[in-house]
C-alpha cells in the first residue's frame, strides 16, 4: 500500500528521533491504542484526517505540518513560542524576532558556503531548502505575533 506511505515514513522518522519512549502517550493523545498507532506508523493503515490533526496537536513538529502544507500556498506559523509557553506577549514577540534572524542568517550562510566553490551540489541544495523553509516559518510566526501584539 503506497497511499500515505511518505507521510507515515516521515512521522515514524520524527518520532523515532525525538519521542521514541513516548509512543504510548502519543497514541493515547491521538485516540488510538499503541498497536493501532504503530500500524499507521508502519503504513499498514492510513492516518485519517482527524488522526493527523490530533497527531499534530500531540507532536507539534514543524516537519509534519510542513509536509501537510507541501505544494500549497500556505506556510505553517506557530501560535506561540512552543518551546517557552510561559512567555508574555512582548517576550514572545522578541523571541520570534530573534528566531527569524537566526533562521534567515543560517539560510544565507549555507548559500554563501555552497557558492564558494562555484556550484551547489544536491546535498547543499537540500540543506539550503530546509533552512529556507525554517526561515519562512519563522517569518510567518513573527507576522502572526506582530498582528496579535498590535491588536492587544
Amino acid at each position: 500500500m503506497d497511499r500515505g506511505k511518505e507521510f507515515a515514513d516521515l512521522v515514524h522518522g520524527v518520532l523515532t528521533n525525538t519521542a521514541r519512549g513516548q509512543l504510548t502517550e502519543i497514541a493515547e493523545s491521538v485516540g488510538l491504542s499503541y498497536d493501532a498507532f504503530y500500524a499507521r506508523l508502519r503504513n499498514r493503515v492510513v492516518f485519517s484526517p482527524e488522526e493527523v490533526r490530533a497527531l499534530i496537536a500531540a507532536v507539534p513538529d514543524a516537519r509534519i505540518v510542513s509536509w501537510v502544507l507541501l505544494n500549497t500556498g500556505y506556510i505553517a506559523a506557530e501560535r506561540g513560542a512552543l518551546d517557552e509557553p510561559n512567555l508574555t506577549e512582548q517576550e514572545s514577540l522578541r523571541h520570534s524576532v530573534i528566531r527569524m534572524l537566526i533562521e534567515a542568517s543560517e539560510a544565507a550562510s549555507q548559500v554563501e558556503t555552497a557558492l564558494r566553490d562555484g556550484h551547489v551540489d544536491h546535498r547543499e541544495a537540500i540543506q539550503i531548502q530546509r533552512d529556507i523553509e525554517n526561515a519562512e516559518r519563522a517569518i510567518a510566526t513573527l507576522r502572526a505575533h506582530v498582528a496579535r501584539y498590535r491588536c492587544a
